[in-house]
């Protein structure tokens, strides 16, 4: 595989090499590598991951930390095979490390199979699948960047919306909370118009699910990577509403 070289370990903390999940868990990501280009992660999307799944692990440059999956081959080209996390994010995951150890290893040493031992031979018995979901079940905190505004990764796009229009139900992802929104009596604007209290709905994404965000008269919220929330050039704009 395609996969993005680590930067030279140059004193942040932690080892690189290989680590386990102890138990079934969530991995929020701050960005992830799809075709060799790095894509942000605006909307909070978590990936499940399983116990006594092993990955490897590259402490990198600007404190992040990249992480590599050992897919099955029917996630190639679907789920993204890196991603990199934020320390806090590393740590919560409370990974048990395995061996030192390199991506070239997990992929040499592992596979993305559950497996069974048959008469002495290893045989695969069923892919190990990874979900993404819009509403992580791990139930973040809010966290504020510099302008005091929400910023993502403290909470995902979709939590964060429903928190300040008041929306409680089934919202669907983040393509789909303007039009719930719409089916609760907000009016469709154009983008152009938005004021106060809009919130706009995108596609794309690489998980599919889209984003949102409510803006407050100069920005979206939630915002990350210290932008106004607008998602980038992966998404594209699906509908902008407001409260009649």
């Amino acid at each position: 595989p395609d996969l993005v070289a680590p930067a030279t370990n140059t004193g942040i903390s932690g080892i690189s090499g290989l680590y386990r999940f102890p138990v079934d868990n969530e991995v929020v990501p701050d960005s992830v590598i799809t075709d060799g280009q790095r894509e942000s992660n605006p909307g909070g999307i978590s990936l499940g991951v399983h116990k006594d799944e092993t990955v490897a692990v590259e402490f990198i440059e600007g404190g992040e930390v990249l992480m590599t999956l050992r897919l099955p081959d029917e996630e190639l080209g679907r789920v993204p095979e890196q991603l990199i996390l934020s320390q806090e994010e590393f740590a919560l995951l409370n990974l048990k490390m395995v061996s030192t150890g390199t991506a070239q290893d997990l992929f040499r040493n592992y596979t993305g199979y559950l497996e069974s031992q048959v008469a002495g031979r290893y045989n695969r018995v069923k892919a190990r699948k990874h979900k993404f979901r819009q509403e992580s079940s791990r139930g973040h905190g809010r966290r504020r960047d510099q302008s005091g505004r929400i910023a993502g990764g403290g909470g995902n796009c979709v939590s964060v919306v429903k928190s300040l229009t008041g929306f409680s139900g089934t919202a669907g992802n983040g393509v789909g909370m303007a039009s719930a929104l719409q089916r609760r009596g907000y009016s469709v604007i154009s983008y152009s118009s938005r004021r106060r209290g809009t919130v706009c709905s995108w596609s794309g994404g690489f998980h599919g699910k889209g984003h949102v965000g409510w803006f407050d008269g100069r920005c979206f919220q939630p915002t990350y990577g210290g932008n106004c929330g607008q998602p980038g050039s992966r998404y594209r704009l699906a509908k902008c509403v407001v409260r009649a």
